[in-house]
């Protein structure tokens, strides 16, 4: 958080970041346009929950990184599969998604 306020401090005025509980979000709906969580669900006990909240949150892109490989974290909870994050995500009115994979981790964008 730290690190992106310090960025919107430098000029770059349209990024912010929040600290808070991921299961219940203190947003309207569709308060933002793009919404990411990088690194976090893996850490969390119901992905649903966060999941439903990111969702309902964002307007039109979620941006989501988690490990795609085994680690020796004990923090990481679960290891996600693409396969997994598409059938949570089929609940969703979701236009597109692309999966990326970059050193051990795997980045879902999603298109709402």
């Amino acid at each position: 958080v730290d690190i992106f306020n310090a960025v919107a401090k430098g000029g770059l005025q349209n990024i912010k970041a929040f600290k808070m509980d991921t299961r219940s979000l203190s947003f309207s709906d569709q308060t933002f346009d793009v919404t990411c969580a990088l690194e976090v669900i893996e850490h969390i006990q119901q992905i649903e929950n966060v999941l439903r909240e990111l969702f309902r949150v964002t307007k039109y892109y979620l941006i989501i990184s988690v490990p795609s490989k085994e680690d020796t974290n004990p923090e990481h909870i679960h290891l996600i599969s693409e396969r997994w994050l598409r059938s949570l995500f089929k609940q969703y009115n979701i236009s597109k998604i692309e999966f990326h994979y970059v050193l051990n981790h795997m980045i879902a964008m999603v298109k709402k």
